[in-house]
């Protein structure tokens, strides 16, 4: 941001709470800028103008500015959850309503990470109680999902219809990752250790050696 963005983005803000506008009430002594509920809680609290010091200050001289509330209901801000993933830019007044129907809001997400759960142990389901041949590779995707899903028990199913899951240097370092992760500490250093016997390569291993700590 430019200092003159800089100065323009301030000159938007209330002189009390520093926050953008809403209800924009202007001094008639300074014509200093500030929010209704701001302005009108200083004022009830006795006080004088938070600029001037004006002591004929009152709430019913206040004067409204109806074309800079415009101005500043009409400034594109970031939705909230940008960390989450949303690249909205949403104007100021549709904020509120922008971020009860993000996709990416906490609500949303969690909403989605139940559904792709429940997906995951249909799919679980049908592997196991049926006799539709399954591959290891498929089966290893699906205990990868229900492990970030935090379905541990879930997934060690998985690992049960496997043909190679003590032959897979893979599989063994996926088991051991469920185990930690589920507080399953001994069985989890067997596994690294089982992990750190199958492999030569030395990367590997020093992340196998980290993944014990």
């Amino acid at each position: 941001m430019t200092a003159t963005q800089n100065s323009i983005e301030q000159s938007f803000e209330c002189g009390i709470c520093h926050d953008y506008l809403t209800e924009v009430r202007e001094t008639p002594c300074c014509h200093q800028l500030f929010c209704f509920t701001c302005i009108q809680q200083w004022l009830n609290q006795g006080g004088s103008c938070p600029q001037c010091k004006s002591t004929s200050l009152t709430e019913n001289t206040l004067l409204k500015n109806v074309v800079l509330q415009r101005i500043v209901d009409n400034i594109e801000l970031d939705c909230p959850y940008v960390l989450a993933g949303c690249s909205a830019k949403v104007p100021r007044c549709d904020l509120e309503n922008h971020k009860q129907l993000c996709p990416y809001s906490t609500a949303k997400l969690a909403d989605k990470q139940q559904q792709k759960l429940q997906k995951s142990i249909a799919l679980l389901n049908q592997y196991t109680e049926t006799a539709i041949p399954v591959s290891d590779n498929d089966l290893y995707d699906l205990a990868k999902a229900l492990h970030e899903q935090y379905a541990y028990a879930e997934a060690r199913k998985c690992f049960g219809k496997m043909k190679t899951k003590n032959s897979s240097l893979e599989i063994v370092i996926l088991q051991a990752h469920i185990e930690r992760d589920d507080g399953k500490y001994t069985d989890a250093l067997r596994l690294y250790d089982q992990a750190y016997d199958m492999t030569t390569s030395p990367s590997q291993r020093i992340e196998l050696l980290l993944a014990k700590k």
